[in-house]
């Protein structure tokens, strides 16, 4: 018997119309109707509403993000500029959207998608489950001497430590913990709460430790891409770029 799924995103009104619209029309195209999406977003998409299908307004949803942005308001890093590791306010949704979804979860699976991802074909129950472990409470896109790749995370909601996970994450931002760290992203705040759980016995599964580059696009070639960087900007010759990978992938499968 095949895992329930939930997939989840959050973006803003701007990037909509830069990036996340080709996010989450792909999978109104390729989800398949038993997985369920959960999208937050600024304001209403009504279109984004039905079968299997939620659209929530994520500051009414989550109220502790507006006080979070308030209360650290004078920490943004303005646009353009470096160090957005240390932009701890501009990923702060991104964190506030997965724990919110993680601690009203009805399925047996959440996935996290960033907005600047893009499904490729059929995204079955049976095909975004098989990259949860049992025993684990987590699976990540590992680095090797780098933060997590979180364009995807996933998390086995049957797991007896799922939801501790998800409010020691919140708690990250509730109390303005991820500030006694030395940078301040979704990244970091998952991969110490990972870290911390796995030093008390709580293992979580790294998807890519045998990648050394591209992590997000060979974990799930053929099936979903990211646009990382300029790539959002530029986003045509990546995609066929994609697709090119994609019948590669599936002649390599069928040899």
């Amino acid at each position: 018997m095949n895992k329930s799924v939930t997939i989840v995103t959050t973006f803003s009104d701007k990037n909509f119309a830069d990036y996340a619209k080709h996010c989450v029309t792909s999978l109104q195209r390729y989800a398949e109707r038993d997985v369920k999406v959960k999208v937050y977003t600024d304001t209403p998409y009504l279109w984004l509403q039905g079968h299997n299908w939620q659209n929530l307004i994520l500051e009414t949803e989550v109220p502790a993000l507006k006080k979070f942005k308030k209360r650290n308001r004078h920490r943004v890093v303005p646009p353009g500029t470096k160090g957005f590791t240390k932009d701890g306010v501009r990923f702060s949704h991104k964190s506030y959207a997965w724990c919110h979804a993680g601690l009203n979860c009805d399925t047996d699976v959440l996935m996290w998608l960033d907005a600047d991802t893009e499904v490729l074909d059929t995204l079955t129950s049976e095909y975004l489950t098989s990259f949860i472990k049992d025993g684990y409470v987590s699976s990540y896109l590992g680095r090797q001497g780098r933060f997590t790749e979180t364009g995807y995370l996933g998390w086995n909601m049957n797991h007896p430590d799922a939801e501790r996970m998800f409010l020691r994450m919140k708690q990250y931002y509730d109390e303005d913990l991820l500030y006694n760290m030395k940078h301040f992203t979704d990244c970091h705040v998952y991969d110490a709460v990972r870290e911390e759980l796995e030093g008390d016995g709580i293992p979580s599964y790294n998807l890519t430790e045998k990648v050394t580059t591209g992590h997000f696009n060979e974990t799930f070639v053929g099936y979903l891409t990211h646009y990382k960087g300029n790539d959002k900007d530029n986003r045509r010759p990546h995609y066929k770029q994609a697709l090119v990978r994609k019948r590669e992938h599936e002649q390599g499968r069928h040899r």
